[in-house]
This record gives C-alpha cells, sequence and structure tokens, in this order.
C-alpha cells in the first residue's frame, strides 16, 4: 500500500446552500428552523474553552453539587468529566443550531446527542480533537463501538463547516457521525481524519439526506482480531426496524487514504470502502465524488439509484462494485484509474439476482497497476455470480472505454451462470491480453456478448 498525493479539496458550487437563503439544496429537504429564525447558540457561552487542552470540571467547581447547578444532575455526574464538551452538550441541547467558534479547538471526550432539531454549523476552520481512549465502548473484548456526534429521531439536522481529528488506539472502533431515523438532513463540508475502524459518516434509516462535500481522510484500519471495515460514508448499515433510508444524495465528496495494517491485510484483506450503500437503501445517488486510496471505491448494494460522475483511483480491489442484489441502477460517466482487481463490476447476490443495471459511458485505466495480483485475474469492466447464490442477470455494458491494460487479462470478464450480460460499442485498447475472457464456471461459460469493439 502507499499513500496517494491529496487532491485539491472541493469546494461547494454556486447552487449549494449558503446561511441566510430561503432553502437548505437537496431533494424533500424542509426548510431549516435557522433560515427562517437565525437564533444560534455558541459553546462559549455554555462555558467552553476551546484552546485544544482538556480541562476536568474539577478546575472551575469545587464541588459536584456546583457543577449540577450550572449543568444540571443528569449531564454532569462526576467533576472528572471534560469542561469543553460538557459545554457542548448543553447547547445542542436546546434545540439549536450550535456555532463552531471560528479557528478554536474544542476537546470533545464524550459522546454529543443532537436533540431533535438543531446541529452544529461552522466556517471551516474550527475542529473537534478526541482521542479513542476516552470512549470506553470502542473495547474490541465487547465487540462494540461508540459514535463522536449522534442523531436519533431528528428532524431538518445540519452539521456543516467543521473538523473532527481523531486519535485512535488499538483496535478501537469509533464512528465520527451517525443519523438514525431522521429527515431533512444535511452532512457538508466536515473534515474527518485519524479513524480506525467503522463508518465515519453512516445515516440510517432517513429519509431526504444530503452528505456533500465533505473531506474523510488518512484512517488506518489496525484492529488485530476482527473482520471490521473501516468505510468513508455507509447508507443503511445498521438498519433500524426493517425502515429503509430514501431519497439520499451523496455528492462531491473527497475520501482518500482510508488504508489497512500489513497484519490486518493478510488475514482479512482490504476491508476499506469509500462510499457502502446497503440493499435497503431507496433512490440513492452516488454523484461527483473522489475516492483515493481505498480497498474499494463504491460499493452499491441497493436498487433504483444512480453512481455518476465519480473519480475512483488506486482501488486496492475494485473501483466500483454492484453486489448483493444491485438493480435497475445506473452508472454512467465514471472514471476508474488503478483498480487492483476489476474496475467496474457486477457481482451477484446472496439473496436475489443483481440484474438489469446499465453501464454506459464510463472508462476504466492502468488496471493493476500497482502489480499486486496476478495479471491473469484482473479486468477493467465484469459480470460474474462470485459464487454467490443468485446470478448476474441482464446487465448492459455501453460506450465504456477500457484502456492500459498492460497487467490485465481482460477489458470484459464473464464468469457463473447468469443470462443476458452484454457490451456494446465498446472501445477497448490493444493493451488487454484479450477483448472478452469467459471461463468456463460450473461447466459453462457465462452467456454473453460483446460487440461493436473499436480498438484504439
Amino acid at each position: 500500500m502507499i499513500p496517494v498525493d491529496a487532491p485539491a479539496i472541493r469546494r461547494p458550487t454556486a447552487n449549494r446552500d449558503t446561511i441566510g437563503t430561503t432553502r437548505i439544496a437537496g431533494a424533500g429537504l424542509s426548510d431549516h428552523p435557522f433560515l427562517i429564525d437565525p437564533d444560534t447558540k455558541s459553546p462559549m457561552n455554555y462555558g467552553a474553552i476551546c484552546d485544544g487542552t482538556a480541562r476536568p470540571l474539577s478546575t472551575r467547581y469545587t464541588t459536584l453539587a456546583a457543577a449540577q447547578s450550572v449543568y444540571g444532575a443528569t449531564l454532569v455526574t462526576a467533576l472528572n468529566q471534560d469542561i469543553d464538551t460538557v459545554a457542548w452538550q448543553s447547547a445542542l441541547a436546546t434545540g439549536r443550531l450550535v456555532t463552531f467558534p471560528s479557528g478554536r479547538i474544542c476537546t470533545l471526550r464524550a459522546r454529543l446527542t443532537l436533540a431533535v432539531t438543531g446541529g452544529i454549523i461552522g466556517d471551516g476552520t474550527g475542529r473537534f480533537v478526541a482521542n479513542a481512549t476516552d470512549f470506553s465502548a470502542t473495547v474490541l473484548a465487547s465487540n462494540a463501538s461508540d459514535t463522536l456526534i449522534r442523531s436519533d429521531q431528528g428532524r431538518n439536522i445540519v452539521l456543516r463547516g467543521f473538523g473532527v481529528a481523531f486519535t485512535s488506539a488499538p483496535d478501537s472502533f469509533t464512528r465520527a457521525v451517525a443519523v438514525t431515523r431522521a429527515s431533512g438532513i444535511l452532512v457538508e463540508r466536515l473534515d474527518l481524519s485519524g479513524f480506525n475502524a467503522g463508518n465515519l459518516i453512516e445515516i440510517d434509516s432517513s429519509t431526504d439526506a444530503r452528505v456533500q462535500d465533505n473531506v474523510i481522510r488518512d484512517g488506518l484500519l489496525d484492529r488485530s482480531g476482527s473482520t471490521s471495515q473501516l468505510t468513508g460514508i455507509a447508507i443503511d448499515d445498521n438498519l433500524v426496524s426493517g425502515v429503509a433510508s430514501r431519497r439520499v444524495q451523496i455528492t462531491g465528496n473527497t475520501i482518500r487514504n482510508l488504508l489497512v495494517t500489513a497484519a490486518f491485510r493478510a488475514s482479512y484483506g482490504y476491508q476499506s470502502d469509500g462510499i457502502t450503500v446497503l440493499p435497503s437503501a431507496i433512490d440513492v445517488a452516488v454523484t461527483d465524488n473522489t475516492v483515493i486510496g481505498v480497498g474499494e471505491g463504491i460499493d452499491f448494494q441497493a436498487s433504483g439509484g444512480k453512481i455518476a460522475g465519480n473519480t475512483v483511483r488506486v482501488s486496492y480491489q475494485f473501483g466500483i462494485k454492484l453486489i448483493h442484489g444491485a438493480s435497475n441502477n445506473t452508472v454512467s460517466s465514471n472514471a476508474v484509474t488503478c483498480p487492483g482487481i476489476g474496475g467496474i463490476t457486477v457481482w451477484g447476490g446472496s439473496a436475489k439476482a443483481s440484474a438489469d443495471n446499465m453501464v454506459v459511458g464510463n472508462s476504466v485505466t492502468e488496471v493493476n497497476c500497482l502489480g499486486e495480483y496476478d495479471r491473469n485475474t484482473t479486468w477493467a469492466f465484469g459480470a460474474a455470480d462470485n459464487g454467490l447464490a443468485h446470478p448476474s442477470n441482464n446487465n448492459t455494458f455501453v460506450r465504456n472505454v477500457a484502456s492500459g491494460g498492460e497487467k490485465a487479462t481482460a477489458a470484459y470478464y464473464w464468469a457463473g451462470v447468469g443470462t443476458g450480460n452484454t457490451a456494446n460499442s465498446a472501445q477497448i485498447s490493444g493493451d488487454y491480453r484479450r477483448p472478452s475472457l469467459a471461463p468456463p464456471f460450473n461447466g459453462t461459460p457465462m452467456s454473453a456478448t460483446l460487440k461493436a469493439i473499436k480498438a484504439h
């Protein structure tokens, strides 16, 4: 594994919202209260210091009763609690938006829980600093996890314009942001770094969510006894009562260098994803994201979605993978460079077939560029059962470009018992050993066609 140079951080485009406009951009998002009522809170007014140094309440209050008289007995139970953390929680409990102090570094030593409304907004210059050793629920032996900032059953929640710098510990498992059973969600322009396991932005069982223009970077999965993953953005990974997330937009995010240690890779492989969408999610669009230096760029398992305009570079296994019944999706205008095994692949499913996906106008180049795999086992585009119970059927690949195949076998790889998979109007560079490969699988090659090949 190699670190990858960081791209320029993407900034919001003109059609995205700014404070003072009348609506948060995004399909179905409701007006947020701060747009019609500008009253916000500051953690500084609740006693926060935010100079980057953790201080217990005991440095300010001589007795527990004195601290409880200010913050309440429910919130404060011991004088060793962190001043910044208690102040932030007090401000968030108002249900208002809390403004992150410009340029300040606030310590975070316990989970922040949002009220039913509200959230955090900043100008991008302030950040939380947190250490895994302060979150006891991350202990591997319990196979538990913790979350730094959490919203449950909220509405019109906004998290925007601040950073979280995390110091991990061996075998810790801590999410940065988790939003569950909420509606009208905007997670924007966060800068999250240093995490070593878990989903860094997780949306579960929620509707009308927009996750945009965030930077998620520099994580290292190092758990010694678990097959946990490190994932930048995940949708419905912890589904609540079978309720699916609906109308989710993941756009303009930059995810880079979510790596694994050599020891972890030897046991479990590259278990890191840029973006993961689980099968339950409905109407999910993954657009214009940049993912660099991960195990898999986009792992998409839902149906009826859109994956368009994304850039994936140096994905140690797959660039874009549709699997576990992903169906009726459109995958278009994506650029995948240096995938390890395959560029854009439709695998089968354990519960149902992955079928009727349209893969159109994408480019895949420099497959296996790091040379980690046998050349005979890598490809640009593919449809295969992958040993799963249900095959890949009726997937159409149109006007895709495969180039830079010096270290790959085939531009198109077909394997399994699926039927109706086709590739039309393909452009394939002459350095691929084969334009199409359909190896025997269960005694027969997959029924597939490749026509209108144009060498370039």
